[in-house]
Formats: structure tokens, sequence, C-alpha cells
């Protein structure tokens, strides 16, 4: 049989092998061939038994080309009848090809291997959102720079995502009569819409603002510094400059990879209605620099803004602010300045910047702030009361503010207010959108080549590295860096450069779990999908399965705002498998309702409810709702037998006696793998529940919960129960009084 080709422009050569995952294009406002490239892709996944979802912004036009070359290849397409969309198949393949307009209704694709996509910044929302489940193994969406506020930039920069450009000199070389077609170097739609820098900020972007008008202190070394910034440090301090000959040396702002990324992902939050953001960083990542450098650009740019940073003690304002006095010295295009101090900056344009420190200033009604930075909030207000303190702080800094951005980063420094307020926004339950950056995702932190021995690394790796570099792709050189640093640090190392969020909140006393094993968990077990719900939220990682046995813990609350979270946990009778669990604030009319419906759902399951305080409530709706028959005579409600004198009462009772062996049952269970662990929330709980001083009880840290503890508990114990059948007895005809 004759090989058929199909001949792509070379620019998009590079996209024939296209990676798993999702992959954006920028490329500049030209014409690239984007629709008769991206329909030469598609043409090759049909040849493949590839099925192919297919959105273009001119849709009339790639129906033409798409006809012209099956017609060249000489292959044969069936149409099929599809609402939203045409729909061909070829073979076992099918090619959806859908326009701008099909997007803004509710079109939803079935099975789709790659998904391509054109004109991005002229679809209305992500193509992603109308594939159903499973998600593309491949996508290729490509486009020009959106202009601010569109969808395409944080999809770009969002963690995962394979950003890739297309160069104006490229496109040239291939296309040398677009030429004339590129705006004048003064045009300000050149750097905009055809060099491609990053747009993720209101003009002027702070990528770009940073790095013509700010100016900072580094204590980098060369490796580490761009041409720029050494031809100013060999301007100032001679061609012959050693980091270590000098204080720190003055050099152009010029934003990370990191700080990029960063930035990227508070645009993604204020795309989905966040102005609250909490950063969980490691150390050295220069955030607090970003954000103030952030904080003055919009003083000088937007007259009339107030500016506020709080931090936990004066040193460390001082310091801050100084980052701040150093922009100001050095900006030749700074506003004219009505009063600098070491806690104030006003500008003639109406602008101010004002610097305190936690618990020492105090934000309230009278003040009216757009954007307000707290620094290192682990160590905001150190004592008594501590947990207390930031609460009242934090109140007015949100009255201050309420109009406003709040961002609060810092590296972890034990089980405060930040850890509480950060575990709950992971879960949904507060306004704030939480940002996680782990000290590998920045290759900064390595060490340079000839200062370890990559031979003795290879040879002497430990599980724990050789899962690192399976999972994130460490080198050897972040491998002997992190050797380094954990030999200075000691135990303190992953609350200075976190892996997780969640292992980086250390802090005193026994944890009742297995701290080495739940954190090996953390590190493997991987974020799904959540599916959010009236009060909180549903996880499932795995459907119920026909002739699988279920078993559901629950654990109860009021569940008002306020009070501690509740929900349940749902595992797999035969294997001990994690399958399915909500976490929230149900109460208890709502949780009984969603028991019923995930019992059901997962093949009748046993339910077992603990039964103090609130969990009497659970069971009356429950009984209402026809689940009242217990497990004793083959229903699916547990019953409690506390003693051989006593009847069965519904529910599980948690007493001191019950509490202690549900929780040993657990431990050993998570240790030994008995049971297969999904739910990264109960590991998180796993870690703060320890010995407390004051009650001398494991139980959660203060401000932490143990629900998911409690709910996982209850179904492990669960699984040595079964359905008792009614028993029937034969009983023989009397016989002269005889049986």
């Amino acid at each position: 049989m004759a090989t058929r080709k199909v001949v792509l422009p070379a620019p998009w050569k590079r996209f024939v092998q296209l990676p798993a995952g999702t992959t954006c294009l920028e490329h500049p406002e030209l014409d690239v061939r984007a629709e008769e490239s991206l329909l030469g892709l598609a043409v090759a996944a049909l040849s493949r038994g590839e099925s192919v979802g297919l959105f273009l912004g001119d849709v009339v036009r790639a129906r033409g080309v798409l006809a012209e070359m099956l017609s060249r290849l000489s292959l044969r397409a069936k149409y099929v009848p599809s609402p939203g969309a045409t729909c061909m198949t070829l073979g076992r393949s099918t090619l959806f090809v859908a326009g701008a307009r099909s997007l803004s209704g509710e079109l939803r694709l079935p099975r789709c291997d790659l998904l391509l996509a054109s004109g991005c910044h002229e679809l209305p929302r992500n193509p992603l959102l109308a594939v159903g489940t499973p998600a593309p193994r491949r996508s290729l969406l490509a486009g020009e720079l959106a202009d601010r506020g569109h969808w395409f930039i944080p999809l770009g920069r969002a963690d995962g995502t394979v950003l890739e450009r297309m160069p104006l000199p490229e496109v040239l070389a291939r296309w040398p009569e677009l030429a004339a077609k590129v705006p004048a170097r003064g045009d300000r739609r050149l750097r905009r819409k055809f060099l491609l820098e990053d747009v993720i900020e209101p003009t002027p972007p702070l990528v770009v603002f940073a790095r013509k008008r700010l100016i900072v202190r580094t204590a980098k070394g060369a490796e580490f510094l761009s041409s720029e910034q050494m031809e100013r440090i060999h301007r100032e301090h001679g061609a012959a400059w050693n980091p270590s000959d000098s204080s720190p040396p003055l050099v152009p702002f010029e934003l990370t990879r990191m700080q990029r990324r960063y930035l990227a992902l508070k645009q993604l939050g204020r795309r989905r209605g966040f102005r609250r953001f909490m950063l969980l960083k490691y150390r050295r990542g220069g955030f607090t620099t970003l954000e103030q450098g952030s904080q003055y650009r919009i003083a000088v740019t937007r007259p009339g803004t107030q500016t506020a940073t709080l931090s936990f003690d004066a040193d460390q304002t001082s310091r801050v602010f100084g980052i701040t006095h150093t922009f100001l010295e050095h900006d030749p295009e700074s506003p004219k300045t009505l009063r600098v101090s070491s806690e104030h900056i006003g500008f003639r344009n109406g602008s101010s910047m004002i610097v305190g420190t936690a618990g020492g200033r105090g934000f309230g009604r009278g003040d009216a702030f757009q954007i307000v930075h707290g620094s290192e909030v682990s160590k905001w207000c150190q004592g008594p009361r501590q947990r207390a303190r930031v609460e009242d702080l934090m109140a007015g800094v949100m009255i201050a503010a309420q109009h406003g951005e709040v961002t609060l980063e810092t590296t972890a420094d034990g089980v405060d207010w930040f850890a509480s307020t950060y575990r709950e926004a992971k879960q949904g339950r507060n306004g704030w959108w939480p940002i996680f950056l782990a000290w590998f995702s920045d290759r900064g932190n390595t060490l340079l080549e000839g200062a370890y021995d990559p031979d003795e690394i290879r040879d002497t790796l430990s599980a724990e590295e050789k899962g690192m570099i399976e999972r994130h792709g460490l080198t050897l050189a972040q491998v002997a860096w992190r050797r380094k640093e954990q030999r200075n640090l000691g135990r303190l190392f992953k609350q200075e450069w976190p892996e997780d969020d969640e292992t980086c909140f250390l802090s005193s006393g026994s944890c009742y779990f297995d701290v080495e094993r739940v954190s090996g968990l953390l590190q493997t077990v991987k974020e799904v999908g959540r599916t959010h719900v009236a009060g909180g939220y549903e996880t499932r990682w795995k459907q119920p399965q026909p002739g699988h046995k279920y078993v559901i813990g629950a654990d109860t609350s009021e569940g008002l705002p306020g009070c501690d979270p509740n929900g349940l946990g749902i595992l797999d009778k035969a294997t001990g498998e994690q399958v399915a669990a909500m976490h929230g604030l149900f109460n208890p009319t709502r949780l009984a309702e969603h028991l019923v419906r995930l019992s059901n759902a997962y093949n009748g399951a046993l339910i077992a409810v603990e039964r103090n305080n609130h969990g009497h409530a659970v069971l009356l709706h429950l009984r209402a709702l026809g689940v009242g028959r217990s497990h004793l005579q083959g229903g699916r409600l547990f019953f409690h037998v506390t003693s051989s004198e006593e009847a069965a009462k519904a529910g599980w009772l948690t007493n001191e006696g019950t509490r202690a062996v549900m929780l040993e049952a657990l431990a050993r269970a998570v240790e030994t793998g008995d049971m297969v662990v999904r739910d990264r929330d109960f590991l998180g709980e796993c870690l703060s529940f320890r010995l407390q001083p004051r009650s001398g009880k494991f139980e959660a840290d203060p401000g932490q919960h143990d629900d998911g503890v409690m709910k996982w508990a209850i179904a492990w114990q669960m699984l040595k129960q079964r359905k008792r059948r009614p028993r029937i007895v034969l009983v023989g005809e009397e016989t002269n009084g005889e049986a």
C-alpha cells in the first residue's frame, strides 16, 4: 500500500510527537496556517485509529480544507449527525469539528484521544471543558497571546501545562510575505502581540515593569544571573567581580521562572473570583521581593492606591520596607514623593505605601487598602494566645481590605492559624486561594557541577530519593543539594524546604500515626477532582463495582458554620481500599440523605453512624428515609452491642474503650498498608493527631480537626461486621408429643 504523507509547515513539525497532557502554543498575530496544520495532525491521528476533537475559530473554512485534504489523500469519511459539531467517522476513528459558537452552549464531546484547537484567543471558553470523561491523553491549544482576562493565558502558565512559543523570526523565515503586517518598533502592539511577552497582570506587566524600573540587591552567584544583570555588576564593580568580595550588588529585577509561575497561579485564582491568596513557600524564593515590587508598581502607576505590608517583627519589617526604598531610590520614573520614612512613603499622585509589624499596628474600619501583603505569617504574634491574636489582627485586615486584595506568604512554622486556614482553603471551606510551591520546582536549588560526585550519589540513592526522582524528575544535582540541606537543618528540613503541603507543618508532641509512613503516602497519593455539593464536597476514587461489598463510616456534628466539620468514608470490604468520601458541614438531615444515596450507589453498603451527640439526629432521619433495620437482622444500618445484657442500639458508640481500639486498628492498617489510602485530607489530619499536653489524650492539634480520622476509623471497624441473614429452622411435624 502506498504511503500517504501529510506535510506540515516547518514551524509545526515539532508537534508531530505531541507529549502527553496539555500543550499551549502562543504564536504571533499572523497567519501561521494554524487551521491547516492542526487538520493535518488530526488526519494523521485518525489514520492511527485515534478519535479527535477539533475546535477552530473559522469552522467553515476548516471544513473546506478538510474535505480537500481527505480527497487528496484518497480517504473516505462518513458524516454522522451530531448536534453542535460536524462529526465524521473514518474506520473506527471519529473526528468532531466544532467552532467558537458551539463552545458557548452545552456541547459535550464523547471519548477523545486527541484534542486540537486553533484561534484559542477567540474561543469563549477552554475547549477541554467540552470533553467528557476520560480527559484527552494529549491536547494542543494554539492561539495568539490573548487579552488580559482570557482563559488562554493562565492555562498556558498553569502547573502541568507545556508552554510553547512560535518566535516571530521563525514565522517570517517560513512566510516572508507576512513581514509587511508586523507593526513598527514603536508600535505598542509589537511586544504584546508579536514578541510574546507574558501579559498576566494589568498594564504595564510586572515582568516588564520589574526589568525596566526595579533594582534589587542579589546574593546569587554569576551562574544564576542574566547577561543584563552581569553587565550592570561589571559596570559598577569591575570585570573581576566575585560574589564573596563585596556586599550584594544591585541588579535589574528579572523575574525567575518560579516567580512567574506564582503570578500565573494568582491570576488563575482571580479568574475564579478569589481576592484572598495564601502562599506556602520555600526559603529564599524571592516572593517577598516580588510582592513588594507588585505593590510598588501599582502605587506608582495607579494614582490614589493605598497599600500595606505586615511582617512579624521590627527587624524583618525594616528589611522588607528596605526593598521598597531601594526601588524608589533607583527608579528614574517614580512620581514625586510627599513623605518618605521607615514606615511610610507618600506620593504626590495620591498613592501611599505603609509597613508595620503584626501586633504592633492595628487595622480597622478607618483604614482602606487596595493591596495588603502579609510576610512570614507563621511567625506573627509569637507567644501566648498566638492563634487568637492572629485572628483578631486578620479581622482588622479583612475589614481594611474588604474591597481590595490580600496576599499572605510564609514558610511553615508549626500548626498555627496559617496552617489551619490553609488546610481549610484546600478543602474549599473558606474564601482563600491556596498556592503551594515546593523547593524542587525551583531549579536554582541545586549543587553546581564539581560540588558533588554524581557516581557516589547514583550508587547511594535511598528508596525515598528514587521515588522523588521518579515522581518529580529530580536531578542528581538536586538530590545532592537536598542531602546537604538535610544535614544542615535536620528535622526542620521539611519545614524550611517543603516537599508537600502537609509534612511541612511540624510541631511538638508525639504523633499517634507513623509520621514516616504518612509522609511517604503524601508523596505518592495523588490529588483527584472533587465534586462540590451543598455544604462541602464529594470525592470518588473508585466507582462501585458489581458484586463488591462496601462499608460506610460517618462522623457527625451539628453541621453549622463554626462547628467541627463532618462527613463519611466508604471502604471496599474485600480490599480495604478507600473508594469515596464526603467532607464538609452537613446538617443531620442532609448527612442522612447523602448516606442513603451513597449506600444505594455502593451496592447497599453497610452504614455506621457515630451516635454520640448529633449522631442521634442523623439516625432518626435515616429511619425516616426507610433505613432503620439492624444489620443483625439483615438490614444495612449498623447496631452496636455494648454488652451481652443490653440490647443492641443503632449507630457506633465512641467511648473511652472503643476509641482506643478503633484508633489503634486504624493506625496499624495505615502503617501496614492493609488500608489502601487515597484521602490526602485524612493523611493531613494524621500528622496533626498528637498527644496534647493539656488533655493528656491523643487528639487533633488546636485549630485542627479529626473528623477524617474518626470516620475512617469507624469504617475500618465495619470490615469485620456482616449482615446476618434471618435463620430458618425446619421443625418436623409433631408425632405422639415428640418433635
